[in-house]
């Protein structure tokens, strides 16, 4: 199906990611399915789908987190892995959902807690992946 599922990609990712709840029967599958969708669409599509949907639902949010952190290497650098970060040529999905969740007190604390362990693996503060952030990017995380 590959590239006939991309107009339908952020409401499938989120609807599959909210199987993504340790500790229950529809983790592994679900977990499995999101991980053969990127394989068939491609890590730019998927990736930039999920932080759209990051952006919309916030019932999406906090298992959205949970497969970024769990398939993010921190030993690699963010070069390697850009794609997830900014989903091909969309960093400004990434950046607006991040300052969603960062925002989104309505949610539970363990949510924010996968937000700053993403933002430490992939930003670390003595780290040089500045041309990631514009002047408009900071603006909108400042607003």
């Amino acid at each position: 199906m590959g590239d006939s599922l991309k107009p339908s990609l952020p409401g499938f990712i989120a609807t599959v990611s909210l199987g993504l709840e340790e500790g229950t029967e529809f983790f592994p599958r679900s977990n499995d399915l999101l991980q053969r969708l990127i394989e068939a669409v491609g890590n730019e599509a998927f990736f930039a789908s999920l932080w759209e949907a990051v952006l919309h639902s916030p019932s999406v949010r906090l298992p959205a987190l949970y497969f970024v952190n769990s398939r993010f290497d921190k030993r690699k650098p963010l070069g390697e892995q850009f794609f997830m970060v900014a989903g091909g040529d969309h960093v400004d999905h990434m950046i607006a959902a991040l300052c969603a969740v960062a925002e989104d007190f309505s949610g539970p604390v363990l949510m924010h807690r996968h937000l700053l362990d993403f933002l430490l693996s992939a930003f670390p503060l003595n780290s040089a992946h500045g041309y990631v952030f514009n002047s408009t990017n900071i603006s909108m995380a400042f607003k």
